[in-house]
C-alpha cells in the first residue's frame, strides 16, 4: 500500500490564506507527488511515539522562526533558491 503526499509551489490549505505560512509545509518549487509506502510511514510514526502530527507540527515550528528571522520575502526567496550571501550565513 502507499500514500500520495502532493506538494505544489502555491499549495494552500483550505481556510488559510495565501500568505498562512503553514501553508509552505506543502509546497516546493515545481508541483510534485511523493509516494510514501505505507510500511515506511508506519515504522517512522513508531518512532514519534505514534504521533505523525509532531512532524508536521516541527516544520510549521521551523517555517515560522524561519519567517520571524527572514521574513515571509525571505521565506519565498529560500524555498526558491534565491537567498543572498548574508542570508544564507543565516542559515
Amino acid at each position: 500500500k502507499i500514500q500520495i503526499a502532493p506538494f505544489h509551489p502555491l499549495f494552500q490549505f483550505e481556510g488559510s490564506s495565501p500568505d498562512d505560512v503553514d501553508n509552505w509545509t506543502n509546497r516546493s518549487p515545481y508541483p510534485i507527488f511523493h509516494i510514501l509506502r505505507e510500511d515506511e510511514v508506519s515504522r517512522a510514526t513508531q518512532v514519534l511515539d505514534g504521533d505523525a502530527g509532531r512532524v508536521w507540527k516541527r516544520n510549521v515550528n521551523l517555517l515560522h522562526a524561519i519567517r520571524d528571522e527572514m521574513g515571509l520575502d525571505g521565506l519565498s526567496r529560500l524555498y526558491q533558491y534565491q537567498l543572498d550571501g548574508e542570508e544564507q550565513k543565516q542559515m
